[in-house]
């Protein structure tokens, strides 16, 4: 009886996880030797793994056949952008703005920072009052774009 549920709960989470393409799978095993994949999920015909790379949360993205498109990792601190990002963010608007995230955007070619940012309109004791969120996207050599998330 216990076998039996065991091999019931093991056919359940496999018919739950998706079917990553072979393409997919490889791709990623040969860019990341050894780092073991905590999720796989298809966004918009991408398929992203998320793992663990030096100790922080990574994120790569596959097209079905297996070509390389972008790989996603945090950035802890302002200081530790490149100079040219951290003067665009540095010489902007947003620079007194709260920051709720910085991820290093990997791209064939070229590469890309976002940094999330807020502009608080009241601090409570428990929780801010958001007025503004953006995304800014500033590429390696310092060009800055906003996303605008709200209003």
């Amino acid at each position: 009886m216990l076998a039996q549920l065991l091999f019931a709960l093991a056919l359940s989470a496999r018919a739950q996880a998706p079917e990553v393409p072979a393409p997919v799978a490889i791709a990623f095993a040969t860019q990341f030797p050894g780092a073991h994949v905590k999720k796989w999920e298809e966004r918009k015909e991408v398929w992203w793994a998320t793992f663990r790379l030096h100790g922080k949360k990574c994120q790569a993205g596959y097209s079905p056949s297996g070509a390389w498109e972008a790989t996603e990792t945090p950035v802890s601190l302002t200081r530790n952008l490149p100079a040219p990002v951290r003067t665009a963010w540095e010489n902007s608007q947003y620079r007194d703005w709260l920051i709720f995230g910085i991820k290093k955007t990997e791209l064939p070619g070229h590469q890309q920072y976002t940094i999330h940012v807020a502009r608080v309109q009241a601090l409570g004791p428990d929780d801010a009052d958001i007025a503004e969120e953006d995304n800014l996207v500033i590429s390696e050599k310092g060009g800055l774009s906003v996303e605008k998330l709200s209003r």
